[in-house]
């Protein structure tokens, strides 16, 4: 979740003889280890692997200009390590039926003020899943719990976990909050299936919804419960003020993914005024996808999700409970134009088919 950055106002010059910006976060930690790295644009874009190292602290060279980052899943570190996979605390039950008929969600936590704090309080948020590649041991992707055995995600994420073998590499942690320390809260799961929705491409980011099916039913508690799903129109939400959470970068480049969870305020926009703001940015680049009816925006000066928050959950207060109302999918950087969400309401009826399945 973004916050303000520093630029140094300095440049480097690189092998290849071209000028590169430096951007500073400020990272309280030893940075005795800061090393310097440079990707392509290309690597950002497609959330490929970065081979160099940086450490705690590091800064990230970055090469101008500013291009299309979809919110791909993260390779880099996090800046604390990530607890051991290890399998649930408690005995969960393999649900009877193959589905349940509505997804159900619950209104007895406390509502939450966000962007007062960079940090919610603990627990503040029972439905938020931190999706990890045990492969890599890193977080690199959200989501969102939605019943008893489903976590609602980006299709994005899951693009590189096709087989069954891959799937072994996906742990779901339910209940944390810190995830450089064993809290006693936080639960492990393996992953059953995911269905992603066909329709989803890179080339217009459409559709970029997931569902995973965890490998046991969720033991519903204080620490972990399932959110509302919007189901309201358009029309509802807009202009109206949000919350976005995740694990993900909290400043512009150069930072780690966060190893607390994070939240910021942002307001909904419309989809018409989002158009007009990416407008410009669709005639540099025709790569830039058009903002469809499936997409909900919404972002608030300094205020955005990031690289490692794709899949987490864009949800407002109603009625004393919250409700997702969108999935962080795409934007331009972070924090530059409006992030860009799948909008929930619109698939609510895909959602409700594949969690009877």
């Amino acid at each position: 979740i973004l916050e303000s950055t520093t630029l140094c106002g300095s440049d480097i010059a690189t092998g290849d003889r071209s000028i590169e910006d430096i951007i500073c976060c400020v990272v309280q930690a030893d940075s005795s280890d800061d090393v310097i790295v440079i990707s392509d644009a290309e690597e950002d874009i497609r959330g490929g692997d970065i081979t160099n190292p940086w450490g705690i602290g590091g800064i990230h060279v970055v090469r101008p200009p500013a291009v299309l980052r979809p919110k791909l899943p993260s390779t880099r570190p996090v800046v604390a390590p990530v607890k051991p996979t290890l399998p649930p605390k408690r005995n969960a039950t393999t649900p009877s039926g193959a589905g349940e008929t509505e997804s159900k969600c619950y209104a007895n936590y406390v509502i939450v003020a966000a962007g007062t704090q960079p940090h919610p309080t603990k627990h503040s948020y029972p439905f938020m899943a931190a999706i990890i590649n045990k492969k890599h041991n890193k977080q690199f992707c959200g989501g969102s719990l939605i019943d008893t055995r489903h976590v609602l995600t980006a299709a994005h994420c899951l693009e590189a976990f096709r087989t069954r073998e891959s799937l072994r590499n996906l742990v779901i942690y339910l209940g944390s909050h810190d995830l450089s320390k064993d809290e006693s809260a936080s639960e492990a799961y393996s992953v059953a299936t995911i269905y992603k929705h066909r329709g989803f491409n890179f080339q217009n980011l459409r559709d970029d919804v997931a569902i995973i099916k965890l490998s046991k039913s969720v033991d519903h508690n204080k620490y972990v419960q399932p959110i509302c799903l919007s189901t309201a129109s358009a029309s509802a939400t807009e202009n109206k003020p949000a919350t976005v959470a995740g694990w993900g970068y909290y400043c512009v480049k150069g930072c780690p993914t966060s190893p607390k969870l994070r939240h910021a305020s942002v307001k909904v926009w419309t989809n018409s005024q989002c158009q007009s703001r990416y407008s410009q940015a669709q005639s540099q680049n025709s790569n830039v996808p058009t903002i469809s009816s499936g997409m909900v925006c919404a972002g608030s000066p300094g205020n955005d999700a990031c690289q490692g928050d794709s899949g987490g959950p864009l949800f407002v207060k109603e009625n004393m409970m919250y409700r997702q109302v969108g999935v962080v999918s795409w934007g331009i950087d972070c924090g530059e134009y409006p992030g860009v969400y799948s909008r929930v309401s619109s698939y609510h009826s895909w959602i409700q088919k594949n969690i009877k399945r």
